[in-house]
């Protein structure tokens, strides 16, 4: 690498011949022009400073030059001319001459002949390093302990003597290399010294000598190294000197190092956990022994201290690190070196000390019989303990004792046990056994119970002692007696010899028991609960058989043992029918005393022969297997059910499908039901349309048995999470749950595909680790069924998982067809409501109805009834009760008995299921018009003008939605992230004369209903929410969106969870809202509050409604006067950090308004400011001189400048002033060249790199 030493440039021009110029000969750092070869002539005059000047005339040879005289010439061309100047014997520390070099750069052999035309020529002498003369780069690494010199960053800073016991030297046979001058060179601090950090840097001989410099002294600005301010790194050349950087280190306060204490006794074994704890390097510590419960300690001793390997690991042991022990009170003390260190401490037994001996006195229960004997008691130092005979018991009694007792040995004569306890003490437990067969000591009680209830806990007979007065409350405790369903325990009493009967009075509580007794459990029909039902006849027919019966409430009407009914010649029996006069059916339950007639009505329609689809449902019964019920099964026909292959699964006739169905079947799983002719009958397994003629068997309907029924709860897991236990579960059957998005939920106890398989006496499923407040669909599967769960999603059952609340929620009452509310009270007090039709309430509010006494065609009111919700009203047919809310949305409907029908036949209208997810508006209006148009043709008219009634049903199907339904919705709402967690969809069915038949060719089967739908608690508090008729063309899903009532997102509609909405049969309808976070914000200085929902993980700042809220508006305060004007929101009133309404909201927010004084001319200096930098940079932005990647990075920078000036949140005057200072620093770094780089320029070459030679100025 050529090194090369420019001075200032000389101005040159052009001349005239004969004109004066001059001939300079520049030797720059280097050795003066007196040492070379022009010795002779450099002096006096012809010296100019340290340059050598000779002085002629344009065109004239040089040798006219008296400075020249004397000098050897070269003679070639033109003639003789001097030679250049040499440096011969010379030398320059590190440097080598390389030659003249004049200014454009080209080195100079040989003078020209004459003078030149320029006024003034200049030659500069250019050196290089050598590979001749190594210096040394130290580079040391070092902990200085001496905190004056280790704080200096002068000369004073350096050691004088690298002996001194205060420094700690790091890999210090790394610190010297060799180079030579010139060399480029580099060095950082080391970062890998344990539990040390870099303190500071010292640089010394960093300059480059000039010729005749003393090592230490060189003076050059040219070459050389520094330290870079921001790496602190050394980089640069190598200067012709010994170059030293010297890296100081500190410790490091995060980084610690582990101290243990072990505890052990004389032979090493361990007597107490270790201690631990971890400090920096050098930090103080003393180490304490521990007081230990009968020990002294004995010694103590630093077991691993570690190396000292400061040259290989920069390690440091304990002893060097300096450590000490203070034998009187075993005390260790020292500096904390850097690596883990270990301390033992040995302890001896203490002779003194006493252990615990206690002895447990009880008989064979556990019962105590004498209060627990403590002693105190040496180890080793055997001991005796009384083991008395006691009446009542046997003997010896039953002894046992824990392993540290030792020796032991009863002495039956003595009634001694004798043993020897060790250190540790121990418990002796002497266990009295009853001799029952003691009479004289032990009473026998013994327990019996009526038919109608019995008793949990232990039945066998207890013994009590005679002497004890024990009273009938204290044997009878813990026995629990259990009536039977509708019966209650009417007490105790003596019991017959055999046990069979009471006999006597009832017993009391405090009776005394002191002799063996019998005792009898009593129960009797509980008031109220029992019924007395009387059935009659009515004209045209006559009934044979018990007319009265005794039941218990909730009987249902399918259960009871009817009379037989003998219609009159051209009658038939019409059904059985209430006080009201309404026909009874098989699901309904007895609830009050009754009298029921059977009615007898005109033979009419007679069987038409035609087979139709079975109107089928699928529940789950009560122990967890599924269920077939078929609607309207006609007594007439068999039915088949088969699976999805068609292969029967069983059969039963229409008769008994009247009061039962399929059952025992496997949940989440779809089977097809068959209406046949009675004659036929498949065998069960065989394929049913590949065994019957075609005409002996109707269309199938396709039935789905959901995964879960009543058969589950939702429970804390104890984790902090949520659990879905089925119980009972269906025996051997693998269960599953998904999200809505079909997702298989990973929960304990799982296989690797997610099933969990029922368990247990009582089989159980626990599908655990789940969040709150989400909707999910549980599957379920039998073993070697290969399906995968989100297969079955379709089938399953949805499960609202909602979470523990603080809070009370809030419900809502509405009331249709003409009931109203008339008042509502909430712990005693009157609660004021606007709308006496809808009502938002609270569990236990207590609530009076009240309804119209008569509807709209003057029928009375007959009863009330819940379409959504739990009504417990024991007296339903009162007009005007009051009821208590209960948890959960209630929609009640006053109902009015029927208007006399036109025919013998009545028409009406239902829907199913009635599981409180969905129901019918069935208001008087609506259900009229309703059933007009279902039954206005000539197949309805026709039956009920022959006495025969139609029934008309609404089935409604609410499910986990498709994977085509769900990318249609989320199409329509343009976000993938809408959530879908239901499709509801419905179809109708009809029954004539309590058969299911097919709907008539002419009926409108999509005809208009209103609906009314749950929203359960996992899908409230979010936003977006919409309903959407989902049409299926040809394979294109058409979405239109249907409006609910009250609006889910309007939060005055008063909506806590039911909905209404107009509907059609037969048609879809899916449900979609968007997940939300409620954002509070409080404006401490207006008093108001707001509430913005913010859909999850999108802005605060670009939810609805956020810009319109006046907390952007200046405030003025109304006392003060002063003027304040928004800053931002904060955590709290007084948060110093804004929230930023930019970032994406993922929980619940409150925050607070931020505030501060209008300051607006520093506001608006400091905002001109800003603008006027703007306009330099973008007049920088526009100079084609900058470059490509500068200009871009003007242009990034001017947006964000002009987005802070311009911002509609008004910035604040020190955001206004930081965008002008990175602006700012932006210009001036590309306007003055940019920052320094690592790496010095050539001295000769400010603007850039190079290795060639140098040349001066002008």
């Amino acid at each position: 690498m050529v090194f090369s030493m420019a001075a200032p440039g000389y101005p040159a021009y052009a001349v005239n011949f004969g004109d004066p110029v001059k001939l300079k000969f520049d030797p720059q750092n280097g050795p003066g022009v007196q040492l070379s070869s022009y010795s002779s002539v450099a002096s006096g005059g012809a010296m100019e400073g340290n340059l050598f000047v000779a002085d002629g005339h344009a065109g004239s040879p040089l040798t006219s030059s008296a400075n020249f005289a004397g000098l050897p010439t070269d003679d070639f061309g033109s003639g003789a001319r001097p030679k250049v100047p040499d440096f011969n014997g010379i030398t320059w520390d590190g440097y080598t001459f390389d030659g003249w070099y004049g200014t454009s750069g080209n080195r100079v052999e040989t003078l020209p002949y004459a003078f030149p035309y320029d006024s003034v020529t200049t030659y500069n002498a250019v050196w290089k390093g050598n590979e001749t003369t190594p210096y040394t780069f130290r580079v040391e690494h070092y902990r200085d302990f001496n905190t004056a010199r280790d704080e200096a960053d002068d000369s004073s800073g350096w050691p004088g003597d690298y002996d001194d016991p205060d420094l700690r030297k790091f890999f210090e046979s790394t610190w010297e290399s060799t180079q030579m001058a010139n060399n480029p060179i580099s060095a950082t601090y080391r970062r890998d010294i344990p539990g040390y950090r870099f303190k500071s840097v010292l640089l010394k001989n960093n300059k480059v000598r000039k010729y005749g410099e003393a090592s230490g002294h060189g003076t050059m600005t040219e070459g050389g190294a520094s330290i870079n301010a921001s790496t602190n790194a050394v980089r640069g050349s190598m200067p012709n000197d010994y170059l030293t950087a010297a890296y100081r280190y500190e410790p490091d306060p995060t980084k610690k190092f582990l101290i243990t204490v072990r505890y052990v006794d004389m032979e090493g074994n361990q007597i107490k956990a270790p201690e631990s704890r971890t400090l920096p390097v050098e930090s103080d510590y003393v180490i304490e022994p521990a007081a230990i419960n009968s020990y002294l300690i004995a010694s103590a001793e630093l077991t691993d201290g570690g190396i000292t390997d400061l040259e290989g690991t920069g390690v440091i042991s304990a002893e060097d690190a300096g450590v000490s022990l203070n034998t009187s009170n075993y005390h260790f003390t020292g500096k904390m070196p850097n690596q883990a260190i270990t301390f033992t401490y040995q302890y001896e037994l203490d002779p003194s000390f006493v252990t615990t001996l206690r002895v447990k006195r009880m008989d064979n229960h556990g019962n105590i019989l004498r209060e627990e004997e403590t002693r105190a008691v040496q180890p080793g130092v055997p001991v005796e303990v009384d083991v008395d005979k006691m009446s009542g018991y046997v003997y010896p009694p039953n002894i046992v004792w824990e392993d540290s007792l030792s020796d032991v040995f009863l002495d039956q004569e003595t009634k001694k046990l004798n043993l020897t306890p060790n250190l540790q003490g121990g418990t002796v437990t002497i266990t009295y056994t009853e001799e029952l067969t003691d009479e004289t000591y032990w009473a026998k009680v013994e327990f019996y119970n009526g038919q109608n209830g019995s008793f949990n806990g232990n039945t066998a007979p207890k013994f009590v002692k005679k002497s004890e007065n024990n009273t009938l409350a204290q044997v009878t405790e813990g026995l629990m007696p259990t009536p039977s369903p509708h019966y209650s325990f009417d007490g105790w009493y003596k019991a017959t010899s055999n046990g069979s009967n009471k006999t006597g009075q009832k017993l009391a509580d405090d009776t005394a028991i002191n002799a063996s007794i019998k005792l009898f459990a009593n129960f009797e029909e509980t008031e109220g609960e029992w019924f007395d039902l009387k059935f009659v006849s009515g004209p045209h027919g006559t009934i044979e058989g018990s007319r009265t019966s005794h039941v218990e409430i909730g009987t249902s009407w399918s259960s009871l043992a009817l009379p037989s009914t003998l219609p009159d010649n051209f009658y038939m029996f019409g059904g059985w029918f209430d006080e009201n006069g309404n026909r009874m059916q098989n699901a309904q339950t007895i609830n009050a005393d009754q009298t029921y007639t059977a009615r007898f009505i005109p033979i009419g329609i007679s069987d038409d022969n035609i087979l139709a689809m079975p109107d089928a449902r699928g529940t789950v019964d009560s122990d967890g297997s599924g269920k077939v019920s078929v609607s309207g099964a006609n007594e007439n026909r068999r039915y088949a059910l088969t699976d999805m292959d068609y292969r029967v699964v069983g059969t039963k006739l229409g008769s008994q499908l009247k009061n039962t169905g399929f059952t025992g079947l496997n949940p989440c799983t779809s089977y097809y039901v068959y209406e046949l002719n009675q004659s036929a009958n498949p065998d069960i397994g065989v394929i049913l349309p590949e065994h019957l003629d075609p005409d002996t068997f109707s269309p199938p309907s396709r039935v789905t048995v959901p995964a879960l029924g009543t058969n589950y709860d939702v429970e804390d897991d104890g984790a902090g999470m949520k659990q879905v236990v089925v119980e009972p579960a269906n025996p051997e059957t693998l269960y599953a749950i998904l999200n809505m998005e079909g997702d298989v939920i990973d929960v304990p106890g799982a296989d690797e595909d997610g099933w969990v398989m029922s368990s247990g006496a009582s089989p159980r499923a626990v599908l655990g680790g789940l969040e709150s407040n989400q909707l999910y669909v549980v599957v379920a599967k039998q073993p070697g069924e290969d399906t995968a769960a989100a297969d079955k999603i379709l089938l399953g059952t949805q499960v609202a998982v909602i979470g523990n609340t603080q809070e009370q929620q809030d419900y809502t009452i509405a009331l249709t067809n003409g009931g109203f509310i008339t008042k509502i009270m909430r712990d005693g007090a009157i609660i004021d409501f606007d709308d006496d039709k809808t009502a938002v309430v609270k569990a236990g509010d207590v609530i009076s109805l009240d309804a119209e006494t008569t509807n709209s065609q003057g029928q009375g009111f007959r009863q009330w009834s819940a379409l959504i919700g739990k009504l417990t009203l024991a007296d339903k047919t009162r007009r005007n009760p009051a009821i208590t809310m209960p948890e959960g949305n209630l929609v009640l409907q006053a109902n009015y008995y029927a208007a006399a029908a036109a025919t013998p036949g009545n028409a009406s209208i239902d829907y199913t299921p009635k599981t409180g997810a969905v129901a019918l508006d069935l208001s008087d209006d609506r259900m009229e018009d309703l059933i007009d148009e279902l039954t206005n043709n000539s197949s309805d008219q026709d039956a009920m003008t022959a006495g025969v009634d139609v029934l008309y049903t609404v089935k409604f199907t609410q499910r986990a939605p498709k994977a085509s339904e769900s990318e249609a919705v989320k199409s329509e709402v343009g976000n993938d992230s809408v959530k879908v967690p239901w499709t509801l969809s419905s179809v109708l069915a009809r029954q004539v004369g309590g058969s299911n038949k097919e709907i008539p060719s002419d009926v409108n089967k999509e005809p208009d209903i209103r609906v009314y739908a749950v929203l359960d608690r996992s899908m409230h508090g979010y936003t977006d929410y919409h309903l959407w008729n989902l049409e299926d063309l040809d394979g294109e899903y058409t979405c239109t969106e249907v409006p609910m009532e009250p609006a889910p997102d309007d939060m005055d509609s008063g909506f806590t969870g039911v909905v209404s909405f107009d509907a059609n049969v037969e048609s879809t309808y899916v449900l979609t809202y968007l997940k939300a976070h409620e954002v509070k914000i409080i404006d401490d200085k207006r008093s108001m509050e707001h509430i913005i929902k913010v859909r999850s993980d999108t802005a605060l700042e670009d939810a609805e409604g956020f810009m319109d809220l006046d907390i952007f508006e200046d405030y003025t305060d109304p006392i003060t006067g002063i003027v304040w004007e928004y800053k931002g929101l904060g955590k709290t009133a007084s948060s110093g950090n804004g929230y930023d309404t930019g970032e994406p909201v993922t929980k619940n927010l409150t925050l607070h308004v931020l505030y501060q004084t209008e300051d607006d001319a520093q506001w608006q200096e400091a905002r001109q400011k800003l603008l006027d930098q703007i306009s330099i940079a973008q007049v920088l932005k526009n100079n084609q001189s900058v470059s490509e990647e500068d200009r871009e990075e003007l242009s990034e920078a001017i947006d964000i400048a002009l987005e802070v000036a311009n911002r509609i949140y008004r910035p604040t005057v020190d955001e206004l002033l930081e965008a002008y200072d990175t602006l700012k620093a932006l210009v001036d770094s590309i306007t003055s060249g940019g920052n320094n780089p690592d790496d010095p320029d050539n001295p000769n070459q400010p603007g850039g790199g190079g290795s060639g030679g140098g040349s001066g100025g002008g």
